[in-house]
Formats: structure tokens, sequence, C-alpha cells
């Protein structure tokens, strides 16, 4: 996420990562470094994989990671938001940069 800031493609802010499953929504700020603090805990991750699974055991914390079904997004400018991926039940499926 750092390379992808400093090459102007995402910005870092408050508020605009979001992970949503089973209904409910975590958010985290996106640090200038591409790191990740999370609102709900003020944790820092390193990467998106790892809150997203943090959260997900937040929820459910027998369930093993992959478990059901998430998404999770970057709020970017003039409110579109990219999908960095979204996994379905059965395996993660990798996405492409998607507006919305």
């Amino acid at each position: 996420m750092g390379v992808l800031i400093q090459d102007g493609i995402i910005e870092a802010g408050d508020g605009v990562m979001a992970v949503d499953y089973l209904g409910q929504t975590f958010k985290g700020d996106l640090l200038p470094n591409g790191k990740i603090k999370s609102h709900e805990t003020n944790l820092i991750f390193n990467n998106p994989s790892a809150w997203a699974i943090y959260c997900k055991k937040i929820v459910n914390p027998s369930k093993k990671s992959g478990c059901g079904e998430s998404k999770l997004s970057l709020k970017k400018k003039k409110e579109k938001i990219f999908y960095i991926y979204e996994s379905v039940r059965g395996g993660e499926k990798q996405k492409k940069k998607k507006r919305k």
C-alpha cells in the first residue's frame, strides 16, 4: 500500500478503509506509510489482508481466516470506491480495481 501511496494511485486518510463482513463494517485509517490503523482497536496492521483477517476473527472467532464472504474497500476522492479484494464462500477470489 505504501508504494501505491508514493505513486499517487491512492491517498492516505482517516476512515478511508473498510472491511464488511457478515453485516458488520469495520473502519480504518490508511496511514502515510501504507499501514492501516483500526478504529475499533487502534491496532496497526501491515497490510489489508492482516486487518481483514483480524476483523473476521472479531466477528466469528471460531472460524478460520478464509471463512464467509467479506469485502475490503478503499474510499477514494469524489466518493469512488476501489475494492481491494472480495472473498466468496469456498475460497478467496482476487479482484482487480473496480470503480463503483
